[in-house]
Formats: C-alpha cells, structure tokens, sequence
C-alpha cells in the first residue's frame, strides 16, 4: 500500500500577511497620533498648573502659620501682584507665579495696598484670613485662610 498523498490546501491571495496599502495606511495613521500628541498633552495643562498653583500658595501659607508659631512671633504671606510673586516673611527667598496667573486677593483691609497684598499669621495660629481666586488660562480655584482657626483650604 502506497502512503496517502498529502493533502494540498488551496490558499485564496490576500489570506496571508498584509498589504503593503495596508501597511502604510496603519504607518500613516501611527504617524498622525504621534503628531497629534504634544496637541492632546498640552490641552490640559492649563488646568494643571493653576490647580498646582493653588496647592503650593495653600502649602506654603500652611508653612507661613507653622513659622508664626514655631517662631512666637507674627509671620506673613506677602504677594507682589505687579511682579507676580509672593514670598514668605521673616525670609527673602520669593517664589514666582505661572505667567499669565491673575490674584484676585480678597483680605484685611490694611493688609491690601495697589500693589501688595499680605496675610498675616500670629503666634497663637490664627490669621488675619483672607481669600485668593487664581485665575489661570480659564481656570478658577480658590485658596482661603480662616482667620480664626488658620486653617487653610483649597477649592472649598
């Protein structure tokens, strides 16, 4: 008995592998998101870096009212609205704002000049208070210091 011949499968073109159309077509669309990236990235970056702001002025006021307490003495977050900075004070070290970030500083009335505006902390923790509205590319969020407890919050 001779071995039965094996069987033969009959392939239709196109059933194996890809195009090269196919192939480009996938390339070119890979291409185009890898364009389109630094766009979609950057769409929410705004966003960021004004909810950031906001959480480094609410920790550092947090720092400023430890310093008052630590220290036994008054201690204060003083904004340069013009420069677009503000710095803790006793200190000389000023840190700067996101360019294009507006302030919008609600306080004390002898704490707020044309162009300054302050927050001031007492040894016992509580505040002169005040209330900050960052507005940044469309963006809104707001950073309160309570007067009498020092507590501060964030977007609340």
């Amino acid at each position: 008995m001779s071995a039965p011949a094996p069987l033969l499968r009959h392939e239709r073109p196109g059933e194996h592998g890809f195009t090269l159309l196919e192939l480009l077509v996938v390339m070119t669309i890979i291409a185009l998101l890898i364009t389109a990236m630094p766009a979609i990235v950057s769409a929410g970056r705004p966003g960021v870096d004004a909810r950031s702001a906001a959480i480094a002025i609410a920790a550092d006021l947090r720092a400023t009212r430890d310093l008052a307490v630590a220290l036994d003495r008054e201690a204060r977050l003083t904004f340069d609205i013009a420069a677009g900075r503000y710095t803790i004070e006793p200190g000389d070290r000023w840190r700067e704002l996101p360019p294009g970030m507006v302030v919008h500083f609600r306080g004390a009335r002898g704490d707020v000049t044309a162009e300054t505006a302050a927050i001031r902390f007492f040894p016992d923790g509580t505040s002169t208070g005040a209330e900050l509205r960052l507005d940044y590319a469309g963006q809104e969020h707001h950073v309160q210091a309570h007067w009498l407890s020092g507590r501060i919050s964030v977007d609340e």
